[in-house]
């Protein structure tokens, strides 16, 4: 895999918590030091994640934690990034299909696969798909929309100083970068918003998804507007 920074980040929880505050916390004073992990975030996918990202765990007593890939998590997370290259290079479709369980941090992979896109790549766009609109955008803590707004907010400021979130379009954009996540629930408006950088579907096994061929109609409309999925 190439992740050259990758050995440098402390794999431990303590440990990883006592690093990242000393890397913020230089970070704010050093500009160079800033702009070195700047640059190892946007070459290093996993070093982006066991640096800048976190996951929440209602089940757990600490709610909040550091998002440190586990070994199993590491080849998704790099071939997720691989494939997105991929589609957008070669300019044929290519998708990507990952079995979870749950506990695995399914969603918040493919959402901090795609924020570290979204950083650093102009223009990048991404829809959301997921089982109905509760899921992807509402005041449910579980929503898709909700995880990736959550995830952008522990952003240290100097990466991310903003971005603007319009629950009733389900849209979420990076004005630096002009970089947007668009929603959708399994219905046939699914790509009707134009071509975009990839698609990303959530329980993509769901009844919702299955009933009357939904999930057929779906993936023949986004097969004309990307070249990029996630299943």
């Amino acid at each position: 895999m190439n992740t050259p920074f990758y050995d440098l980040v402390p794999r431990g929880l303590e440990e990883n918590l006592r690093w990242r505050i000393r890397c913020r916390e230089r970070a704010l004073v050093d500009d160079q030091f800033r702009n070195a992990l700047i640059q190892a975030c946007e070459q290093d996918v996993l070093f982006f994640f066991a640096f800048a990202l976190w996951v929440e765990e209602p089940r757990e007593r600490i709610k909040l934690r550091p998002f440190i890939p586990w070994p199993h998590q590491e080849a998704v997370i790099v071939g997720m990034d691989e494939t997105i290259t991929e589609g957008m290079t070669h300019g044929h479709p290519v998708s990507a299909t990952v079995k979870k369980s749950r506990a695995q941090g399914g969603t918040y992979t493919y959402l901090g696969v795609q924020i570290r896109r979204a950083l650093y790549e102009n223009g990048f766009s991404s829809g959301l798909v997921s089982r109905n609109e509760k899921m992807m955008d509402s005041k449910d803590p579980s929503a898709v929309m909700n995880k990736l707004s959550s995830m952008l907010d522990k952003l240290p400021v100097w990466m991310l100083d903003k971005y603007e979130r319009n629950i009733t379009a389900h849209t979420i954009k990076l004005p630096k970068t002009n970089s947007i996540w668009v929603g959708y629930s399994a219905t046939a408006d699914v790509a009707r918003g134009g071509r975009t950088s990839m698609f990303a579907f959530d329980e993509v096994g769901s009844e919702e998804f299955i009933a009357g061929g939904v999930d057929y109609k779906i993936m023949s409309s986004v097969a004309h507007v990307t070249n990029c999925v996630f299943l």
